[in-house]
């Protein structure tokens, strides 16, 4: 699953098989929509959770509301089936989700000219990092070339799938290649600190 300041999307995924997906643009009630999404999806392909072998989420960067949205409900279904949460960066999950091969530049608006974003290397076998998440003026990446993926472009390449498929997708090869559960942990992947935290830490101390 993904969440976001401006909706999200669901999606279930067999292998490198994208079932099917839902998406949302309707960002201030997303938090209501989700658990229906999921269960729609469900019952639509015949699945149930229990049925699944693990959930994936989108866990940021990206909006602060939406990735604990994602986080909090994938943990919750988890605790209440037990099937495992697997945590993916959102930066790659769009990566993952893109249709484009070779390098490939993702960003995500992360509003006041501000964006997040990473390199990736996107061959036949999935992708590979090129670069960390980072945070930057959208202005220093002007003059980065190759495919650009994601709404902190203004020209950007559409994906192929959403980034709640790419998400799945990407978990589904990391576990196939070896990774443990442990190194997926779903913990939130904020990059830089929220509005309020940084307000806090410049209040003079005493």
């Amino acid at each position: 699953m993904d969440t976001s300041s401006r909706g999200g999307s669901v999606a279930i995924v067999d292998g490198k098989t994208v079932v099917g997906e839902i998406a949302s643009d309707a960002a201030a009630s997303f938090s209501r929509q989700l658990l229906g999404m999921i269960e729609t999806l469900l019952a639509r392909h015949g699945f149930a959770v229990e049925n699944l072998d693990a959930i994936a989420v989108a866990a940021g960067p990206g909006s602060f509301t939406g990735i604990r949205i994602g986080l909090a409900t994938a943990g919750g279904i988890s605790l209440a089936t037990g099937v495992p949460v697997a945590g993916v960066s959102s930066l790659e999950a769009a990566a993952r989700a893109a249709p484009a091969r070779g390098r490939i530049a993702v960003a995500l608006d992360a509003s006041g000219g501000n964006v997040y974003h990473a390199l990736f290397d996107a061959g036949g076998d999935g992708i590979t990092r090129i670069t960390p998440d980072a945070f930057s003026p959208r202005a220093a990446l002007a003059r980065e070339t190759g495919p650009r993926v994601g709404d902190g472009w203004p020209d950007a390449t559409a994906l192929n799938v959403s980034v709640a498929a790419g998400a799945a997708l990407r978990a589904g090869e990391l576990l196939t290649a070896g990774a443990a559960m442990e190194t997926l942990r779903a913990v939130p992947n904020y990059v830089q600190q929220s509005a309020a935290e940084k307000n806090l830490n410049s209040l003079p101390e005493g």
